[in-house]
């Protein structure tokens, strides 16, 4: 596709490597510049046929050391409509180690459209000073994948100790298959669903 949009300095996105949600050049070096990306609703199953919208979106990110950083843009190209621009000053997280008790009477998976869901039986989460949390483990213990660790009978009914720490990579989707195909195409730039998130790096069970 030509278009006015499109820099002779920019990079084709198809040619650069993602790890972790890091952009990479091929030579292995964290990618700072402009990128473009042409996306075409027949990639998206659940809208393809929705003729409310684009057939082609244009989508042009801007990069500092891997990491999506300045203005983005999401244009129509056929007819130069900016449909969406989107700030970004993304950086990777200092890694801060916190601890945790957590525990637990029983615990489940449950499969639904777009991931597996971790369920507690009355689950206890504090401080290790023993102050209560009450706010939803997640906050504390990280997303589905994170606490999916805790799938495992030698953890259940037991005082855990838990240590996590703040990083970069790729988190959840956050709706069903019509909404999240809508977001991707027009409101989303790539990589997709990414940012900073909790990870569990240790589980210790308390005597």
């Amino acid at each position: 596709m030509k278009s006015n949009f499109i820099e002779d300095s920019f990079t084709n996105f198809d040619s650069l490597v993602i790890t972790d949600c890091i952009v990479y050049n091929k030579e292995k070096s964290t990618f700072t510049g402009t990128a473009f990306f042409i996306d075409y609703l027949s990639r998206y199953y659940f809208i393809k046929e929705d003729s409310d919208k684009q057939k082609v979106v244009l989508k042009i990110m801007t990069f500092k050391d891997g990491l999506k950083h300045g203005i983005s843009k999401i244009i129509d190209p056929i007819n130069g409509e900016i449909i969406k621009e989107i700030a970004f000053k993304e950086t990777l997280p200092v890694s801060e180690e916190k601890k945790y008790l957590f525990k637990y009477a029983d615990v489940r998976e449950e499969f639904g459209d777009l991931d597996t869901y971790i369920v507690f039986t009355r689950p206890k989460l504090y401080t290790i000073g023993w102050e209560k949390l009450t706010d939803d483990y997640s906050k504390y213990l990280g997303d589905e994948q994170s606490v999916s660790v805790f799938v495992d009978d030698k953890y259940i009914n037991k005082l855990l100790v838990v240590t996590t720490e703040l990083s970069y990579g790729s988190t959840s989707e956050e709706y069903g298959h019509w909404a999240s195909d809508t977001d991707n195409y027009l409101y989303r730039v790539p990589p997709n669903y990414c940012g900073n998130k909790v990870i569990i790096t240790n589980i210790k069970i308390r005597p």
